[in-house]
């Protein structure tokens, strides 16, 4: 079966934990308890790792910082702490279903004080991540390319609207002088990019 990945529906819920950008975030309450979700788009270990170790860092006030991530065919997964089984292998089960590669989902939990047991744990930490997939679609996977573009202020506009256009990813965005866009381009469309390079 050929692999997918999640895209963007919208750009409401994008944002970013630390420096690394997620696609689509979503929140699940459940007896006081909040579980914060948030998936990324990554192509590598060494990428998801990072993202990790920067979420770890950025939330060390909660009390577990849970993930799985698929990349081709390796995966991982961390319950970090909850009873085993029932928070990062539950994510990965779910992303395995859904048949996503390229893909970290990160769920954050602020305990509320109460023990919800073993199935109700599960449940909060799939639906956490549902919630989040609410503003996502599921695609055909396309291998992408990592390129920097240094472009005119005036190119802006019509840059944004090319990577949404080729389903392209915002790495990061530089303003200076010109603006430097990195981003992740399918490699059927690296021509269409090139153009926007100041010379």
């Amino acid at each position: 079966m050929d692999k997918k990945e999640f895209a963007k529906i919208d750009d409401v819920t994008r944002g970013s934990v630390g420096s690394y950008t997620y696609i689509s975030s979503g929140l699940y309450e459940e007896k006081k308890s909040k579980f914060y979700s948030y998936i990324f788009q990554i192509g590598s270990d060494d990428q998801a790792l990072q993202v990790i170790t920067e979420a770890k860092k950025v939330f060390k006030d909660a009390r577990h910082v849970v993930y799985a991530y698929i990349i081709g065919d390796t995966y991982k997964y961390s319950d970090d702490g909850e009873p085993s089984g029932t928070a990062g292998k539950m994510i990965y089960s779910l992303l395995e279903k859904q048949n996503v590669t390229n893909t970290l989902a990160i769920v954050v939990r602020y305990f509320g004080g109460i023990l919800l047991g073993a199935g109700p744990l599960s449940r909060a930490y799939l639906k956490s991540v549902k919630n989040a997939e609410e503003n996502l679609k599921v695609i055909d996977y396309v291998p992408k390319k990592d390129i920097t573009i240094n472009t005119n202020y005036s190119n802006e506009d019509s840059l944004k609207k090319d990577i949404s256009n080729t389903n392209a990813e915002i790495i990061n965005v530089q303003y200076g002088e010109n603006i430097t866009y990195r981003i992740k381009v399918p490699e059927k469309d690296i021509n269409l990019f090139n153009r926007y390079q100041k010379s």
